[in-house]
């Protein structure tokens, strides 16, 4: 599956497609911050995203999705969540 995923958001970086993805846990969240990483090697990510549900997100996975210059970003779906939420 990481193969699979690495060719499509390989694909959506390439034409700059800004894209949304669902992942609520911060183990999924992670293997997905890892694809990234291993695209920006190859190919530079700066296409805005957006990460719906992201509930159990830790502090390190938000620095990463909020790295400078990354243009990204995050939406957490967990009313009160407090830094998780986007401002």
């Amino acid at each position: 599956m990481k193969n699979e995923l690495q060719g499509v958001l390989e694909f959506l970086a390439t034409n700059d497609w800004p894209f949304r993805i669902h992942e609520i846990s911060d183990e999924s969240i992670e293997r997905l911050l890892n694809v990234f990483k291993r695209i920006d090697g190859k190919t530079l990510f700066k296409t805005r995203f957006i990460i719906d549900h992201a509930e159990t997100i830790s502090d390190w996975n938000i620095e990463r999705v909020y790295a400078p210059g990354a243009g990204r970003f995050l939406f957490c779906g967990v009313p009160g969540a407090g830094k998780q939420t986007a401002s």
